[in-house]
């Protein structure tokens, strides 16, 4: 997972990053987002921080959809940067049980219509 998710991130950090890599790092946010609601030890007290950062990586996702470009702002890196080193400390501490309850939460959102659509049309590409 890890190895997945840093070359997803360094290939935006160059700017050559494509919707496949941007699924990637958008599953890794809203996964961090899930390990947080999880159990509060597991980033509740980074929550501003998380949000901040799912926030930007839509900010760089929609802003690419259409182009298939995307390309980080300095402030947009280094939100994103910071949840990501928050998602390896949950990683670390958590186990597959963790990680498939993580995932319910998220999948949960996504089902009830909670999850952001970065194409705000009918036809969504992914969600944060």
């Amino acid at each position: 997972l890890r190895i997945k998710t840093h070359d997803a991130m360094d290939k935006l950090r160059r700017g050559i990053a494509n919707k496949d890599d941007m699924d990637v790092l958008i599953g890794a946010l809203n996964m961090c987002e899930g390990y947080m609601r999880l159990h509060a030890e597991l980033g509740r007290d980074w929550s501003a921080e998380i949000r901040a950062g799912q926030d930007a990586l839509l900010a760089v996702a929609r802003r690419g959809v259409d182009t298939n470009k995307f390309i980080c702002k300095a402030p947009e890196l280094v939100a994103i940067n910071l949840v990501l080193e928050i998602h390896d400390a949950q990683l670390e501490q958590t186990t597959v049980q963790d990680l498939e309850r993580a995932l319910d939460i998220v999948e949960k959102d996504q089902r009830h219509g909670k999850a952001r659509s970065v194409k705000e049309r009918k036809n969504a590409v992914s969600s944060c």
